[in-house]
């Protein structure tokens, strides 16, 4: 399949949590079998604030949540290019059972 063909496949989205504090963004990406699962492309809490107060799970829980109803999917959410600072919370994430990093 061409790449142009694979690059219509891709459904981008932004969002944005319920108290404006945390963001994020993801693309849905589907391969050739008709799986699909979301990619996670950006993910954070804007408000400096409210870093390291354990906010990090319910807000990433809240970005899924809208994630999932927006499109169901089959395959888990994987995390795309973490920062390296933030490893420890998507390998905890990971050991939640949210995402794969």
């Amino acid at each position: 399949m061409s790449e142009w063909k694979k690059s219509l496949r891709k459904e981008y989205t932004d969002w944005k949590s319920k108290d404006g504090k945390s963001t994020g963004e993801a693309r849905l990406d589907i391969n050739d079998e008709g799986d699909s699962r979301w990619e996670i492309v950006d993910f954070g809490i804007v408000d400096e604030s409210n870093r390291g107060k354990g906010l990090g799970q319910r807000y990433l829980e809240e970005f899924l949540d809208f994630l999932e109803k927006k499109r169901e999917t089959n395959g888990m959410p994987i995390v795309i290019q973490a920062a390296q600072d933030a490893l420890s919370f998507w390998e905890r994430m990971e050991e939640e059972g949210l995402v794969i990093v």
